[in-house]
């Protein structure tokens, strides 16, 4: 659904261009179609990735194993867009989860661009971090305000309550 929402944006994008003669043929609008189109390929492709991690993640709570769960919005108003970001370094800098631990399942899902996963995943509030049992049930999360002390800790004990830090 988001990729056509991508296409369509790009098609009316166009037409208003084409509409008001800015888009006459020359080297120069050419030139902004292929960049307007290549930019249109670029989001598809990065839509399709987010997607195939969101059906990955559905596939990882059927493991048996427990599963860690970043969502983050990659387009955000400034305040939501710096706790994504310092939520997405302090993620990064877990050994763990980039490939290092069989123990733990991870995901990294940009809900801007799959926004089905805020209804499938019960997300109110970006950035989330959830833990996810070895039933694939949720036991605990960390929403707003994250460090990676309080990843590591959600990792090590999720059943203990953990605070957003502001």
């Amino acid at each position: 659904m988001t990729m056509v929402r991508i296409l369509i944006s790009s098609v009316m994008l166009l037409a208003i261009a084409a509409n008001s003669g800015f888009a006459q043929r020359n080297s120069t609008t050419d030139t902004a179609r292929v960049y307007s189109n290549s930019l249109v390929i670029q989001d598809s492709l990065n839509v399709q990735k987010q997607v195939d991690n969101l059906q990955q993640l559905r596939a990882d709570l059927l493991t048996g194993k427990p599963t860690l769960a970043f969502f983050y919005y990659s387009v955000a108003c400034s305040c939501t867009a710096a706790k994504c970001a310092i939520a997405s370094a302090a993620i990064d800098s877990i050994p763990e989860l980039n490939g290092n631990d069989d123990s733990l399942n991870f995901s990294k899902i940009d809900a801007y661009l799959v926004p089905e996963a805020e209804s499938l995943f019960n997300l109110m509030i970006m950035p989330a971090v959830v833990y996810y049992g070895k039933d694939g049930e949720e036991v605990n999360r960390i929403e707003w305000g994250t460090s990676r002390e309080a990843i590591k800790r959600l990792i090590d004990h999720p059943e203990e309550q953990q605070e957003p830090i502001d």
